[in-house]
């Protein structure tokens, strides 16, 4: 059984080494741990970022597509269209619906856009978040296990 952990542990760490290379960390058995122990550590700190923050390196989430805007945001901003261009029509002596037409319909395009802008700032922030997040979890792990990570 253990012969078996080992060579899962072995496995996983010729995985994990890779992506964790680009990272940068260096992990120094402080305690005069084996190379087999340190290898089990490192997978075992390794399941356990990825239990505490979500985020695996080997396998990243997808990029998202495009959600749709929040609920209200492209409405909100039609409706504001609409005033204003009811509002300028009426000043300068033209339709007063057709202003509000013209108005709501750039006022949603804009809603739509100011929308699409803060869920890509979102989506960017959450991304460069977890392996931050992760790093610091495998890290706090190794230090508890008795290894310098640096």
């Amino acid at each position: 059984m253990k012969s078996k952990y080992l060579v899962w542990a072995s496995a996983a760490a010729l995985v994990c080494v890779p992506v964790l290379a680009q990272q940068q960390t260096f992990v120094y058995p402080s305690r005069g741990q084996s190379p087999q122990q340190q290898q089990a550590d490192e997978y075992q700190c390794y399941q356990w970022a990825v239990g505490q923050t979500g985020f695996d390196p080997l396998n990243p989430p997808p990029k998202p597509g495009q959600p749709p805007p929040p609920p209200g945001t492209v409405a909100k901003n039609a409706a504001g269209g609409a005033l204003l261009g009811t509002g300028i029509a009426a000043a300068t002596g033209g339709s007063r619906g057709e202003g509000a037409a013209i108005g709501a319909v750039i006022g949603g395009l804009r809603g739509a856009q100011k929308a699409k802008q803060q869920q890509a700032q979102q989506q960017a922030q959450q991304q460069a978040a977890g392996p931050a997040a992760f790093g610091k979890a495998r890290a706090t792990c190794l230090t508890g296990r008795g290894y310098a990570v640096s």
